[in-house]
């Protein structure tokens, strides 16, 4: 048995946008939360001095960055954990190399 499909992907949808751009939109937003798995994200720059992962010694770099749950994300090393949107005080950090969640202050050497 064979099954066809055919989508029209110009075809406008309830919201008056095409179906191809709803999807396209869906993806992009699927492989943005994708990448933030351990609620941040690495990236390369001069690393933040004096902090390492107690698990892997992994040294977060500056532009690297951790998402509170109200959405707000940064550097949880430039305030010892405290979220600079809703100044809630994360106890714990998860690394972002090896994915193990730490006490936020036994990072700090």
């Amino acid at each position: 048995m064979q099954l066809l499909l055919a989508i029209d992907f110009n075809a406008p949808t309830a919201l008056g946008v095409p179906l191809g751009v709803l999807i396209l939109i869906y993806l992009v937003m699927r492989t943005l939360q994708q990448n933030q798995g351990g609620g941040g994200s690495i990236r390369r720059g001069p690393t933040v001095p004096g902090v390492r992962c107690p698990h892997c010694q992994w040294n977060p770099a500056a532009p690297d960055y951790w998402t509170c749950d109200c959405g707000r994300s940064w550097n949880t090393f430039d305030t010892h954990g405290k979220c600079p949107g809703c100044h809630k005080v994360h106890s714990t950090t998860q690394c972002l190399s090896c994915g193990n969640f730490s006490p936020h202050n036994h990072w700090y050497r």
